[in-house]
């Protein structure tokens, strides 16, 4: 297998290396033109270059390519250009502008049922699940112990936290951000459910419902009670 390239800086590289050694694939450098020239590696990878290095046909053809920019960070600065969000939604659209299409990477203790379809750039944590008849694009991330259940459709970067569970049959669109431990599952007598594009749910939100686009929402207050009907 070729070397892999890294492609943008997060604060926390840790877990993705762990990723890699458990499938034996060599991490040679990162490329990201805010450290590029400021440092010269991250998390013991030497940074290479810049993303410029994503036009270069015989640099492309000798490496797989991993996006590690995170959806958050440099919310603090004024140019949205650094805003974590914006950055890893424009070095996506330069590995496609670019014909770059990154590796998968499925932690051997992500339990993966058949027939599902993964698109790529994908990573999978430890102790993941992902049913069967699933269909999820492009540089979605599953985390620690997240569930997606069977006949989900998730869109292209979604980010789906540690130990969030997703009921079987849901629709995630593109760009959506699940926190750590939520629900997201059908309502009484709710049998559609989309969270739509570009929707933020924090920690521990528990949604019985459709999400509309752009929104936030936070956890369900709402006291359990008896359905008698």
């Amino acid at each position: 297998m070729k070397p892999i390239i890294f492609v943008g800086y997060r604060l926390n590289l840790h877990d993705i290396l762990l990723v890699t050694r458990a499938l034996d694939r060599q991490v040679v450098g990162v490329i990201d033109k805010y450290f590029y020239g400021n440092t010269d590696e991250v998390c013991g990878i030497p940074i290479v270059g810049s993303e410029d290095l994503l036009s270069d046909k015989t640099f492309t053809d000798d490496h797989d390519f991993f996006l590690t920019s995170w959806w958050d960070g440099y919310e603090n600065v004024e140019n949205p250009e650094h805003s974590g969000d914006n950055l890893r939604q424009t070095r996506i659209k330069l590995l496609e502008d670019n014909g770059v299409k990154c590796t998968n990477l499925i932690h051997p203790q992500c339990t993966e049922l058949e027939d599902t379809q993964l698109g790529n750039g994908i990573i999978a944590m430890p102790m993941s699940g992902i049913s069967h008849h699933c269909d999820i694009g492009d540089h979605c991330v599953i985390d620690w112990y997240s569930y997606v259940g069977h006949n989900c459709k998730i869109g292209k970067n979604v980010i789906v936290g540690a130990r969030s569970t997703l009921a079987g049959y849901l629709n995630i669109e593109d760009n959506v951000r699940i926190g750590l431990s939520v629900t997201i599952a059908h309502g009484h007598g709710k049998p559609d459910l989309t969270v739509h594009k570009n929707a933020k749910l924090w920690t521990g939100a528990v949604v019985l419902d459709s999400v509309p686009a752009n929104t936030n929402y936070t956890h369900d207050s709402r006291l359990l009670k008896r359905l008698t009907s």
